[in-house]
């Protein structure tokens, strides 16, 4: 089935089909189906991105970005992306706020600007985005600081990313926009780390040894 799945894409990517010619793109470059082939991926999302496919703009901007069949062009990577969040594309908005955010690549830092397209792919409900819009909300950058909405925030989002629920235990472990809750400190930063977020075992250590003591001395 997944033989004929990627003759028919070629088929249709060599009429022209933009969303074939991205999907077939993208079986090359993650070898599905396929075997692995940076040099085809990029020339197929290159002809997607002609007919303004915004997932191929993504796709091509990744691969600006980390020089994969081309040398890299932070530069190129940006305009791309910039092209498929302006057309809805959740990922590459989420990607530009976290970019302007962090100032990489010597994007000029902009937290309003990085905000707006926080805003834009959480609209869509697309959770780092949301994430994002938490970590602006507890750290007052592009907006004044709330640790009310930073909570929320996180709180949409615990289910799906690990760092959120590291982020809410933290908040309950030193009560910071809520009444301390060292239980519920723990557990959130165990369920972090369980998930792969190792850097809250330091934490967890923490909470663990306040929640000992609290019993203890309740004796």
């Amino acid at each position: 089935m997944d033989i004929i799945i990627v003759v028919l894409l070629k088929i249709f990517s060599y009429m022209g089909i933009a969303e074939a010619q991205n999907r077939l793109g993208r079986r090359y470059e993650d070898g599905d189906g396929v075997t692995k082939n940076y040099e085809k991926a990029f020339k197929l999302y290159s002809q997607s991105a002609k007919c303004e496919h915004e997932f191929a703009q993504s796709n091509l901007g990744r691969m600006y970005e980390e020089g994969l069949a081309v040398k890299q062009d932070i530069l190129k990577a940006i305009s791309l992306y910039k092209s498929a969040a302006t057309q809805g594309h959740a990922w590459s908005q989420n990607k530009l706020g976290s970019l302007l955010v962090r100032g990489e690549y010597d994007v000029p830092v902009d937290q309003v600007e990085a905000l707006k397209w926080f805003k834009k792919a959480s609209d869509q409900g697309y959770m780092p985005g949301k994430f994002n819009i938490g970590l602006a909300y507890y750290n007052g950058n592009g907006i004044d600081k709330d640790y009310i909405k930073a909570i929320e925030y996180y709180e949409q989002v615990e289910q799906y990313i690990p760092e959120a629920r590291y982020n809410l235990g933290l908040m309950y472990a030193d009560g910071i926009g809520v009444d301390i809750d060292y239980e519920k400190a723990y557990k959130l930063l165990e369920s972090a780390y369980n998930d792969g977020f190792k850097n809250a075992k330091k934490s967890m250590d923490i909470v663990k040894s306040k929640l000992v003591n609290n019993i203890w001395g309740s004796e």
